[in-house]
């Protein structure tokens, strides 16, 4: 069976994404084919307007990644002058987009779509059964007519939180959450690479450090820490440049930028640190998230400690604190889980979160729209 499945976002070099591993365990049982765009995140408004025009002139690529196929496409992304605030596509785009979809259906006897995407392919006018995974809300924090039209269509629909799920029930649809996940063996801790001095306790923030990062307020924590701590803050994104001049004008001591880390080195971080921490700003779009390096952290056996954010109640792992983003507070939480030891019944608590058990509920739509 020919499986197209289209992505949130492009794969990318440094940071693993919820499309990438449902797309490895997905090619198993099944022939996937990867729909991926790729995205000039961090040039200037002219570098990014030239980028969009010269994708619509690009060729069809495929290659090989993990165990599935990886088509790189053309695709266009201009908005309506009237959709501009709310990220809507002109007619322009959407014509464009779903004839290069409907050439690789045709192309690839495409069997079955899953849609992750809620702005660029309308599956809906492709004719072949497809199901909508709803990953996140659009920056208006309220689903946009075309992700209303992509549910109506669908075969199935399925999203990565029971926050969605809540706002999905209110206008009568129905959804199964399948959750982020983790892969176990990958991210058990290695002995042979936790460093052996125990003096210091090091605090760890891994991830993408984007607007809704919670940087700035991670800063002023570990400036009000008293004793020996380091804080690694792993992995790149908008934020860390004005993280970087806080840390040089406030003279705040112990903190590391690693920069972008490659996938595979990224794991030795997870081992280095005692606690994990994920500081968000809490918003409609982080409240309804998933954030999956919480069940990275927790795979590795760190306890964690994180923005009181609503999806993150319905998680109830044990090694997890949520609390209110105020200073004060999370200081006096990190030195308590600074004395705080790892109890080895937790050990089972995260084996649902297995992304070979997380796609299951996905693979039986599947088997059901043969």
């Amino acid at each position: 069976m020919n499986v197209l499945f289209i992505p949130h976002g492009p794969l990318l070099k440094d940071i693993k994404t919820r499309g990438e591993e449902i797309a490895y365990q997905l090619a198993k049982k099944y022939n996937v084919f990867y729909l991926n765009n790729e995205i000039n995140y961090y040039g200037t408004v002219f570098s990014k307007i030239f980028f969009k025009i010269k994708e619509h002139f690009k060729k069809i690529e495929e290659s090989q990644y993990k165990n599935f196929n990886v088509l790189t496409v053309p695709y266009s992304a201009l908005y309506s002058l009237k959709g501009l605030r709310e990220r809507q596509l002109s007619n322009f785009s959407r014509n464009y987009n779903t004839r290069v979809l409907k050439k690789i259906v045709k192309k690839k006897k495409i069997d079955i779509i899953i849609n992750e995407s809620f702005l660029l392919w309308d599956t809906s006018k492709v004719g072949i059964p497809y199901v909508y995974d709803l990953v996140d809300f659009n920056s208006s924090g309220k689903l946009s007519e075309f992700e209303l039209a992509q549910i109506e269509n669908a075969k199935g629909v399925f999203c990565v939180s029971h926050y969605i799920q809540k706002e999905l029930m209110k206008l009568n649809i129905d959804s199964v959450v399948i959750p982020n996940g983790v892969s176990l063996d990958e991210f058990r801790c290695n002995k042979k690479e936790i460093r052996k001095d125990s003096k210091i306790y090091r605090l760890g923030f891994i991830g993408n450090h984007g607007w809704w990062s919670g940087l700035t307020f991670l800063l002023d924590v570990f400036k009000n820490l008293k004793g020996n701590y380091e804080l690694y803050v792993v992995g790149g994104g908008s934020e860390v440049p004005k993280a970087k001049e806080k840390v040089y004008y406030e003279k705040i001591q112990n903190v590391i930028f690693t920069g972008p880390v490659p996938k595979k080195d990224v794991v030795k971080y997870y081992n280095l640190i005692d606690l994990g921490l994920l500081p968000f700003k809490k918003t409609i779009l982080t409240d309804a998230a998933f954030p999956i390096k919480i069940l990275e952290y927790t795979a590795c056996k760190k306890f964690v400690l994180a923005s009181n954010l609503e999806e993150l109640k319905y998680l109830k792992l044990s090694n997890v604190v949520l609390c209110e983003r105020n200073v004060e507070k999370w200081v006096k939480f990190i030195e308590k889980l600074k004395r705080d030891k790892w109890n080895s019944g937790w050990d089972k608590e995260i084996k649902k979160y297995e992304w070979s058990n997380v796609v299951k509920p996905l693979i039986n739509a599947i088997e059901d729209l043969k």
